[in-house]
């Protein structure tokens, strides 16, 4: 049993989520990366969608927007951001690790800036595996460990310097091999890897400019790391 704890943002992620541009940005960045993985590995209608880590639905809002969608599930632990999504969308109050949901009824899971959050990815992966029914897919994103680890270092010695507590909200960042080896031990197919968003806080032709770093195979400085999983049909 590990002895570190989950994770949880309060009610404040949820203003900075509508009025700071950079968590604005980042939203929208991670919304995007996550429906085009939807279109590209599930083009069709989607019965059920459960989104771990939902904090306040906004990304529910945009995949509803964007997607045939009957049912979204929003899941969090904590309290405070589920005051604020949509009753519509169905806010679970559960750890991620252990979902009270049967075996075999969602068809999509999203789980975005998740998973580094959580004390125990390998059990977060197996439930997924659970949960989707054959054939369904999990999408997900993690921030790169070495970007995410160079933040977190900097946070530190600005708080010691200023006196302030750190606000780390990580257990660990695992990279694009570590979150294949987790899906592969859970029974998942990995469909598709890949690494987005060259700036945390973007910038002009941003796409245009990954796309071409993309291609000539420049992309070891981008900020997140974008999976898409499968459940087999049996």
């Amino acid at each position: 049993m590990s002895d570190k704890k989950e994770k949880t943002l309060n009610a404040g992620y949820h203003l900075g989520r509508k009025n700071k541009y950079v968590l604005k940005y980042r939203l929208r960045r991670r919304s995007s990366e996550i429906s085009g993985l939807i279109k590209k590995y599930y083009n069709k209608e989607i019965e059920q969608l459960l989104d771990l880590g939902t904090a306040d639905g906004l990304m529910l809002d945009i995949l509803n927007s964007a997607h045939s969608i009957n049912k979204c599930i929003g899941l969090d632990l904590s309290i405070d951001l589920l005051k604020h999504c949509q009753k519509s969308w169905n806010p679970v109050y559960a750890n991620a690790c252990y979902v009270p949901i049967k075996d075999n009824c969602i068809d999509v899971i999203v789980c975005t800036a998740v998973l580094e959050h959580v004390s125990n990815p390998a059990q977060l992966f197996k439930e997924c595996y659970r949960l989707l029914s054959p054939g369904g897919i999990m999408a997900l994103t993690v921030p790169d460990p070495f970007w995410s680890n160079f933040s977190e270092n900097i946070n530190a010695h600005l708080a010691a310097i200023f006196g302030i507590t750190d606000q780390d909200q990580h257990n660990s960042v695992p990279g694009i091999p570590k979150i294949c080896a987790y899906a592969k031990e859970a029974g998942f197919a990995v469909l598709e890897t890949r690494k987005f968003m060259l700036s945390p806080v973007g910038f002009p032709f941003e796409i245009q400019i990954e796309h071409i770093l993309h291609t000539l195979h420049l992309d070891f400085w981008f900020f997140n790391q974008s999976a898409v999983l499968k459940k087999a049909i049996v």
